[in-house]
């Protein structure tokens, strides 16, 4: 196993998240009602489900823990049609990032997907056991 990091990996997604709401923040409003924040950090209300992910790594099961969700992650575009994942509340969705819904599992157990495709938006996985990240496309499936 490499030297994964998920506090790490969540600090690198909370910046990422942080200046996308920096430099795009009439995006975000208005937040949704009674929350006065539009990014939630670890630990989440309410907690991500374990039986949801039952199939995954523990390494990945961190992760998903650790990582911050915008509060209205069903619209944030992190690049031209490629959406932020809360895991919070997506469990089949977000192992069918790219929207293939073949019936068949592509993701592997060690794999973590970082966001979803809209369309032909780009979709990037974390390799945990190599901490390589994973650009694939839908051509190549």
């Amino acid at each position: 196993m490499s030297n994964f990091d998920p506090a790490l990996i969540a600090s690198l997604m909370e910046e990422l998240y942080k200046t996308i709401v920096e430099i795009a923040p009439d995006h975000f409003r208005p937040a949704p009602v009674g929350l006065d924040i539009d990014i939630s950090f670890a630990p989440h209300t309410p907690p991500v489900k374990v039986d949801g992910y039952a199939s995954l790594e523990p390494q990945v099961f961190k992760l998903i823990e650790l990582l911050p969700y915008f509060n209205c992650a069903s619209s944030v575009e992190i690049e031209v049609d490629s959406q932020a994942i809360d895991y919070r509340f997506e469990s089949g969705e977000a192992y069918d990032p790219m929207h293939l819904e073949t019936g068949e599992e592509y993701v592997e157990p060690w794999i973590i997907p970082l966001t979803k495709c809209k369309r032909d938006g780009m979709c990037v996985m974390l390799d945990t056991r190599t901490s390589l990240y994973i650009l694939p496309s839908k051509l190549l499936l």
